[in-house]
């Protein structure tokens, strides 16, 4: 199973029917969610259990976040999870201010890590196509996403040279071009 493969996740939150979205990103180690999305499962969130996170504790486990951007750790949080509506209690979730992109892509508001994985004991396995998320207890379905990948630059920069090379030999033909 490859670290950096990103899976999309169905849920749901108990008093909000409406199905959500979120991502389960096996390069990343910690479970995020952000105040908007929260926000979207219940107006107040004053009802969830939030714990305030100390400097220390930062430092020692979440040092890959800027302190600044984490609102706390979300304690006990039941979803249902995956079109089997499964009830699950995540014990623990970094609560962030907000996560880049998320305006464009409203499931980047909620992301699973590797946590999760340990956290349930669970693996990934590709049955037949379809990727399935499967523990003693529970299989739910997910969707791969594909990470569109940049070439590096120098596979750009050698397609431009060869580009240019081929436009300078029609305009100038037997011309000379030392690389």
């Amino acid at each position: 199973m490859s670290h950096d493969k990103k899976y999309e996740f169905q849920y749901q939150y108990f008093n909000n029917s409406q199905p959500f979205y979120g991502i389960l990103d096996l390069s990343q180690e910690t479970s995020i969610i952000s105040l908007n999305r929260l926000k979207k499962h219940q107006d107040d969130i004053s009802k969830y259990s939030i714990k305030h996170l100390t400097k220390s504790s930062y430092e020692q486990q979440y040092h890959d976040l800027e302190y600044d951007d984490i609102e706390g750790i979300l304690i006990d949080f039941h979803i249902l999870i995956g079109i089997e509506k499964l009830d699950l209690s995540l014990k623990k979730i970094l609560i962030v201010n907000e996560v880049e992109n998320e305006e464009d892509d409203e499931k980047l508001g909620f992301r699973l890590g590797n946590d999760f994985l340990k956290e349930f004991d669970a693996e990934i396995e590709d049955v037949d196509g379809e990727n399935l998320l499967h523990r003693l207890k529970f299989t739910v379905q997910l969707k791969e996403i594909k990470v569109q990948m940049f070439k590096p630059i120098s596979q750009v920069s050698k397609r431009i040279k060869g580009i240019l090379k081929n436009f300078l030999n029609l305009i100038f033909p037997g011309l000379m071009l030392i690389s």
